[in-house]
């Protein structure tokens, strides 16, 4: 029994590790493109170095750049912490540590699941002008958030595992302790019998030798 969920743990354990690292330079990938499309029109590389340079994209572009900036940013560290915690968290079999990953996870995975959602109802039902191509791409926001799912159940798989591993550990020690305690109280007992028997053997000898 114990064998085999050390087994499991370590196969699961492998995956989710795999998992947290792919997954952190995904949240670096996307924190670098979104600097670079909010950073990049305002250089010298696409416009002359002049204080109209805001003005000709738009205060409106500006503040959307902004947005979207500080929500990619937001995104991308709680995930970069997150998955950090989460290989912590494997590493030193603390299953609490994989907690901020699952919050994190889900909070994602739903908001990819709305937004794909909408999108593929948008230009598919919404939109006079059909747009399926779109439509098709949006769904992709959804398979995203599928795959997520799966990941999350993995991740609470690999939590009830750790619990179920160190509860197992927790009543092996106790019956060691117990089994010890019973070996080492038997023991003391055998050793009392035999002095009594050998003191009682004493006083018989020197009764007859008196005699």
């Amino acid at each position: 029994m114990q064998v085999r969920i050390r087994c499991w743990c370590c196969q699961l354990s492998t995956f989710v590790t795999l998992v947290a690292i792919i997954q952190t330079v995904v949240y670096l990938v996307i924190a670098s493109l979104t600097v670079a499309w909010v950073v990049l029109p305002y250089t010298e590389t696409v416009l002359p170095p002049t204080m109209d340079s805001y003005l000709w994209l738009g205060q409106s572009h500006l503040r959307q750049s902004v947005t979207v900036l500080i929500i990619s940013l937001g995104v991308s560290f709680s995930g970069i912490l997150s998955s950090s915690l989460l290989l912590v968290g494997v590493r030193t079999q603390s299953r609490y540590l994989l907690v901020p990953w699952v919050v994190v996870n889900v909070l994602v995975l739903l908001a990819l699941l709305v937004t794909g959602s909408y999108l593929v109802m948008y230009f598919t039902l919404v939109k006079e002008e059909k747009d399926y191509v779109l439509a098709a791409m949006s769904s992709s926001l959804i398979m995203i958030s599928i795959f997520l799912i799966f990941i999350t159940i993995l991740v609470v798989k690999l939590f009830i595992r750790m619990k179920q591993k160190q509860l197992f550990l927790r009543v092996a020690s106790s019956f060691r302790g117990s089994r010890a305690s019973i070996n080492y109280n038997y023991k003391i007992n055998t050793d009392t019998v035999r002095s009594n028997i050998s003191g009682y053997s004493c006083n018989s000898a020197s009764e007859t030798v008196v005699c």
